[in-house]
C-alpha cells in the first residue's frame, strides 16, 4: 500500500515539471466540501482552526505563495459553517506583490444517509478584498499577479461518500458581481507572457471530483487520491481600447487534474494536512492569472 502511494507521488511530482498549465482554480475545490471525509478526525471538535500555506508554479515564471485561515463551526450533527480568508505573495519579472485575497462563507448540511452512502450539500459566497488592479510603481500588472479576481461569487455543491471509500463532489461557481478593474494591456517585450484583462469578466466554474479514501490501519494517515475536473462554462473576456467587449479565445473548457491529499492525525483533535496537485489536461488560454504547472500546500488543523 505504502509503496504505491510513493509510485503514485513520483508520478505527479514528475507530471508537474512538464506541465505547461494550471491546477489551481477560482477556490471552490479547496473549500471544505464535507466533514465526513475522516470521521476519527471530527469527533470531538465543535470548533476548529486551520492554518495553511500553499506554494504553486504560475505563468511567465511568477511564484505564488499563498497563506490561509479557515475557522469552522459545527453547529450540530448536520449543520457545519466554514469561513476561510485568503491572501497572496506574487514575485516574477514585473514586481513582488503581497495583498488579502478572498473571504469564503460556506454552510454545509449533511443529508440522512445510511451505511453505505452519505451525502451532503453546501452553498455559501466569496467576496474579494481588491478589485484586481493593483499595479507596480504606477504600471499596471496582469492578472496573475493580483491576489484577487474581483469578483462576487455565489458557490454551491454536493458530496458524496460511498462505503467509507469513494468520494464524489460535484460544485458550481458562478460570478454574480464583478468589480474586477484590472487595467493591463499586453505589449511586445517584457509582459509578453500574459494577456490582455482590462476591465476582466470571468465566466462560471463546474467541478467534478472523485476520490478513493485510504486509512492505515493504524487510522493515523488517511490518503485520497483525486481526479479533479473543471469545466469553464464560457469564454472569459476583456474591454478593448475601443471600449468594446472581446472574447479571450480558447478560454472555455475542460481542466482535468491529478491530486494527491494526506492527513496525519496527531491527535483527536490535531491533524497535518499535505496536498500535491498538477494538471493532465488543460485548457488554451487561462487568462485568470490562475495558470500553475505544480502546487503543494500543508496545513495544521486543531479542534476546540
Amino acid at each position: 500500500m505504502k509503496k504505491n502511494y510513493l509510485v503514485l507521488l513520483f508520478i505527479i511530482v514528475s507530471a508537474g515539471r512538464i506541465a505547461a498549465q494550471g491546477c489551481s482554480d477560482a477556490g471552490f475545490c479547496t473549500i471544505p466540501f464535507n466533514h465526513q471525509v475522516n470521521p476519527a478526525s471530527e469527533k470531538k471538535m465543535k470548533n476548529s482552526l486551520t492554518t495553511e500555506i500553499a506554494f504553486g508554479l504560475g505563468e511567465g515564471d511568477t511564484k505564488i505563495l499563498t497563506p490561509s485561515l479557515l475557522y469552522s463551526r459545527k453547529i450540530n450533527s448536520h449543520l457545519s459553517w466554514d469561513n476561510k480568508f485568503t491572501a497572496s505573495y506574487v514575485t516574477g519579472g514585473l514586481g513582488n506583490i503581497f495583498g488579502a485575497g478572498d473571504w469564503y462563507s460556506t454552510l454545509n448540511v449533511a443529508l440522512k444517509g445510511t451505511k453505505k452512502v452519505t451525502s451532503s450539500l453546501l452553498a455559501g459566497f466569496k467576496i474579494p478584498f481588491t478589485n484586481a488592479n493593483t499595479k507596480e510603481n504606477g504600471q499596471p500588472l496582469p492578472m496573475a499577479y493580483q491576489t484577487s479576481l474581483g469578483t462576487y461569487d455565489f458557490i454551491g455543491g454536493a458530496a458524496w461518500v460511498l462505503n467509507n471509500k469513494f468520494n464524489v463532489n460535484a460544485a458550481v461557481q458562478v460570478p454574480v458581481i464583478n468589480n474586477n478593474e484590472n487595467t493591463f494591456v499586453r505589449l511586445p517585450g517584457s509582459n509578453a507572457d500574459f494577456i490582455t484583462t482590462t476591465n476582466f469578466e470571468r465566466r462560471p466554474d463546474a467541478l467534478l471530483r472523485l476520490g478513493y479514501l485510504a486509512n492505515t490501519k493504524n487510522k493515523k494517515w488517511l490518503f485520497q487520491p483525486n481526479l479533479l475536473a473543471i469545466m469553464h462554462l464560457g469564454e472569459d473576456s476583456y474591454e478593448t481600447t475601443l471600449g468594446k467587449r472581446d472574447n479571450i479565445d480558447g478560454s472555455s473548457g475542460l481542466t482535468l487534474n491529478i491530486n494527491l491529499l494526506a492527513e496525519y492525525k496527531i491527535t483527536d483533535t490535531k491533524s497535518l494536512n499535505f496536498s500535491i496537485a498538477t494538471p493532465a489536461l488543460v485548457r488554451d488560454a487561462r487568462p485568470d492569472g490562475l495558470t500553475r504547472s505544480f502546487t503543494f500546500s500543508m496545513n495544521y488543523r486543531f479542534g476546540f
